[in-house]
């Protein structure tokens, strides 16, 4: 009997399932969804839950889709870490100088 899943129990398998599939291309550098899927053994997840991970994935900057099915890492060095909703956290005017700041 399938146990009911709970959204904080959907974004936790998510959360896991995005840092499944960063930590698998890591040595590869790119791979194309099927053999990614195998390699992480997507069959054993829950149903739909691979594109649903790529998806997220990517959306976080964590991967980029390279085209024609192939999904590589994205260098965490030359990206900025964006937030829960996808911001860079930043606060709006935080860092921006203004003509009245200028002394």
């Amino acid at each position: 009997m399938p146990v009911s899943e709970t959204p904080c129990t959907a974004l936790s398998y998510l959360d896991a399932e995005v840092r499944i599939v960063v930590r698998a291309l890591r040595p590869y550098g790119a791979l194309q969804r099927d053999a990614l899927g195998r390699l992480v053994h997507a069959e054993r997840w829950r149903e739909g839950t691979l594109g649903l991970a790529l998806a997220a994935a990517e959306h976080r900057g964590r991967v980029r889709r390279i085209g024609a099915g192939f999904y590589g890492p994205v260098d965490p060095r030359k990206t900025r870490r964006r937030g829960p909703r996808g911001d860079s956290g930043q606060r709006a005017g935080r860092g921006t100088r203004h003509s009245s700041d200028a002394a």
